[in-house]
Parts: C-alpha cells; sequence; structure tokens
C-alpha cells in the first residue's frame, strides 16, 4: 500500500524529537483561559480531514534535572538517534482534548514534571489529538533525501508550534512512499476519546451476542464500534448531531462548549442483529438521545409503538428509526 491509496490526503506535518504513537501534543500558545480552544480549533483547521505526516525532528529535547537517567528517556534517546531526519508515519487523529483527560491526571503530572518547561505552568503538550489510525512509512526515509534541500527546508527548517501545512510539491514527493498498518496498542482508549457514544453498543447487538464465542463478540463490536465512529463523525461535520427521533439538540440545552453535544447522543442500531455473516455501512445506525435510545429498544423487544414524541423541543418531528436491514461482518 502506498500513501497516495489512503481514502484522505496528507493534509499537514508534525515535526517531533519522538513520536510516542499514541497521541501527538501541541503546547498552546498563550496562558489565557481560552488558549487551548484556540490550539485545538488552529490545529483541526490545518490538518482538516486529513493526515498528518509524522516527521522525527533532528534536535534531541531534554528532559527537566534529574531525569537525564531515566529509564523512559533513554529509550527515547535511543530512538531519536536511529530515526532523526525521517518521515515516520502517518496519522489520522481524533479530536483533541486536555492531555490530562486522555493519559489520567497522575501520568500527566509524570509528563510535567519531566519535560514541563520550568516556567511553574504545566502546559506542556497540554492539548492532545489521540491517534485512531497510523501508518508506519516503510524504510523511514530521510526527508531531506527525499523532498530536496530547498523544499525540506521550507517545510521542516523553520520553526513552527502546531503543524506544518503541505503543499501539492510536498504530496507529490511522498505519493509514492509505502506504508504498512500499526497495531494501535489501546484502540478502545483512542475510541473514548473520540467521545462516540457507544454506551448502549452491547445491548444493541442482544441478538447476535448470544451462542457467539467471546472472540466473535469481541470482533463483533470492535468492528461495530469502528464504523459507529465514522457515522458519527459524519453527522458531526454535516452538522446534523441531534436525535433523529425527537429532535433533541444538544447544542440548545448547553450554549458552553464545555459540553460536548456527542456525549449526550447514542449510536443506535436500527434493527437488532440475528446471527450470521453481515456487512455494516453507517448507513445502519442512527443518532437518538438516550431516551428514545431506551424506548426504541423497548418498542423492538414488544412490538409497541410509542403514541407521541416525548421531548417537548421536537425540532424534527416524528422520523422513524427502523426498520431496516441490519449487517456485521465477523472479519
Amino acid at each position: 500500500m502506498k500513501i497516495r491509496d489512503l481514502p484522505r490526503p496528507v493534509t499537514a506535518a508534525k515535526s517531533d524529537s519522538t513520536p510516542n504513537g499514541e497521541w501527538i501534543g501541541f503546547t498552546p500558545i498563550g496562558r489565557g483561559p481560552g488558549a487551548p480552544k484556540q490550539c485545538e480549533s488552529a490545529i483541526r483547521g490545518q490538518m482538516g480531514d486529513g493526515y498528518v505526516l509524522e516527521y522525527v525532528s533532528l534536535t534531541e529535547v531534554k528532559p527537566n534535572p534529574g531525569f537525564e537517567k531515566d529509564p523512559d528517556f533513554l529509550s527515547m534517546k535511543q530512538r531519536h538517534k536511529d530515526e532523526a531526519g525521517s518521515l515516520l508515519a502517518v496519522a489520522r487523529l481524533g479530536r483533541g482534548m486536555p492531555l490530562a483527560e486522555l493519559i489520567g491526571p497522575r501520568e500527566f503530572q509524570h509528563v510535567q514534571q519531566k519535560w514541563a518547561n520550568g516556567t511553574g505552568v504545566n502546559d506542556r503538550w497540554a492539548m492532545a489529538f489521540p491517534i485512531l489510525e497510523r501508518y508506519a512509512i516503510v524504510d523511514m526515509p530521510d526527508a531531506k533525501t527525499l523532498l530536496g534541500k530547498p523544499l525540506y527546508k521550507k517545510t521542516f527548517a523553520t520553526k513552527n508550534g502546531y503543524l506544518r501545512i503541505l503543499g501539492d510539491d510536498v504530496r507529490a514527493r511522498i505519493a509514492d512512499l509505502e506504508i504498512e498498518p500499526i497495531t494501535l496498542r489501546k484502540p478502545w482508549a483512542h475510541i473514548r476519546a473520540e467521545r462516540t457514544p457507544l454506551r448502549n453498543m452491547r445491548e444493541d447487538y442482544y441478538g447476535a451476542i448470544e451462542g457467539l464465542s467471546e472472540e466473535q463478540v469481541r470482533k463483533l463490536l470492535k468492528r461495530a464500534r469502528r464504523i459507529a465512529e465514522r457515522f458519527v463523525n459524519l453527522r458531526e461535520n454535516e452538522g446534523t448531531l441531534l436525535c433523529e427521533h425527537c429532535g433533541f439538540d444538544p447544542a440548545v440545552v448547553f450554549a458552553s462548549e464545555a459540553v460536548s453535544p456527542r456525549s449526550l447522543l447514542d449510536a443506535h442500531h436500527k434493527t437488532p442483529l440475528e446471527q450470521g455473516r453481515r456487512n455494516t455501512t453507517v448507513n445502519d445506525f442512527a443518532l437518538l438521545c438516550p431516551t428514545c435510545h431506551r424506548i426504541e429498544h423497548r418498542r423492538l423487544k414488544t412490538g409497541a409503538t410509542p403514541r407521541r414524541q416525548h421531548h417537548p423541543n421536537n425540532l424534527a418531528g416524528p422520523t422513524s428509526v427502523g426498520p431496516a436491514v441490519m449487517s456485521v461482518s465477523e472479519d
């Protein structure tokens, strides 16, 4: 597989001393309360809907005093020695969030103790984007050799705190690079980080769970979650994050950006799955508020039809969310 075969273009590049392969972090510019949000918006604008090219910088980042012999740092130091100057991977990123939320407060504090700049403000890589999909670039080509000195200098030799937007000239040079998919070590954490509303996925699959082995169940749910994630992302891009049954719009209830509309909606399978070999698509999902989700499950189990919509702010009017042919492939 080559970079040109990816479903989206490579739109930007990130220069990093030692990419960790699980998330890409950024230190917000400025110290105000709105700095993290401004950082997230800037990064999303730079990468758009594309992949990010991971470049290993020539400069080695040193830890704070007392961590020079830390085992993790020594491992990173050796990696940097082996990879400096190379094009390492391409990655698709999820939604930005505070690094402490992604890796946990204890690990975040350890990161700040090791890498914070000593100003007393713990904001090193404070805004992070989980990696949802990643491909290793075969043979890790040297960036300067591949791009040529002028284009390399234009792309990577200037200081930049965020992403570097790639032009058609760079994309043409990297298009034929061979890539191989990388299995993420924490795929479930990344799905949670995307904040995809999948709390009731197992319940949606009650017709397919019974009689299957644990391995089949695991594969079934994993693939369904991945497709549901894609479905919700499409709805978000379309600006239609509201309940398909009653029209409930979380943005009407919460004007503050502190509450994600995605956290108040569920991705629902329109019809319970039967056993067998199937192929789910994004068209097999509906977006429902938690109340409509429970009502829909009761309707499917009993065959009863609700007499009226239950939300007073019905913006979309009654919309059927079933029945439909449901499918999941266990491959």
